[in-house]
């Protein structure tokens, strides 16, 4: 199946060592199956889903009804084609607020397109949200205690997730060191206060007329734009 469905190619991937969390990330030169994340049972050969069971993948791709002319249907259309966004559903409701569940969904997938996560999953499984919960603290994108799956996700909130996934958070939290240059800076909790001038500074998020609004939940449309903004950053050092 793999081989039948996918062809090879070099590429730069990131390698772990997931005992030491997201720093210990090193980029390695690898063969990659472009059009395959999948994990196939190696007694049987069968493909299989992230809980180990049988897997079948439906028929057609990823569509959705309720994205055209939006702000954020480019992004949301490059997430299907990356695979980050993967579903049977027909709408996105893209100014709906996003779950944190389902942000950080998002986020682990769009760190890892072609680690082991289904090639299509089912979004109402809580077993599903739990190993990518698990992922998210084991890279220390969160802890167990920040958990909570049906709550929303605010900017500030977002903005440590994506530091801390690009390995940046020891800075971060060094906040002492940033200057916070916009006008509502006053309600911005000094935890926050470094992974905001980063994401911002970064182009994860920008300010409005000068605000970053931190306490603003993120929507759906939101999050898939950021999360594109995320995988756009230029870790690049140059002379």
């Amino acid at each position: 199946y793999m081989f039948n469905t996918s062809d090879m190619s070099l590429a730069y991937t990131k390698k772990y060592d997931y005992s030491k969390g997201i720093e210990s990330a090193e980029i390695k030169l690898a063969y990659i199956l472009e059009n395959f994340n999948g994990m196939i049972d190696a007694n049987t050969g069968e493909l299989i889903g992230y809980d180990g069971k049988p897997y079948k993948e439906p028929a057609g791709k990823t569509e959705f009804s309720d994205i055209s002319g939006h702000e954020a249907e480019e992004n949301i259309n490059l997430l299907i084609e990356i695979g980050v966004i993967q579903t049977e559903e027909t709408e996105f409701q893209p100014n709906t607020e996003i779950l944190q569940k389902d942000f950080i969904k998002m986020l682990v997938k769009s760190m890892e397109p072609y680690s082991y996560y289904p090639i299509r999953d089912n979004s109402s499984n809580e077993d599903e949200y739990e190993h990518y919960y698990r992922t998210a603290i084991q890279k220390k994108l969160i802890t167990e205690k920040e958990k909570n799956p049906d709550g929303y996700i605010n900017k500030q909130e977002a903005s440590k997730m994506f530091i801390r996934a690009l390995g940046y958070g020891y800075i971060a939290e060094k906040s002492n060191l940033f200057v916070m240059p916009f006008d509502d800076s006053k309600y911005v909790l000094k935890a926050y206060k470094g992974y905001i001038v980063l994401a911002e500074d970064l182009g994860i998020f920008s300010a409005k007329d000068n605000k970053f609004n931190p306490k603003a939940l993120l929507s759906k449309g939101d999050a898939a734009t950021s999360i594109i903004n995320f995988l756009k950053v230029d870790t690049t050092l140059y002379n």
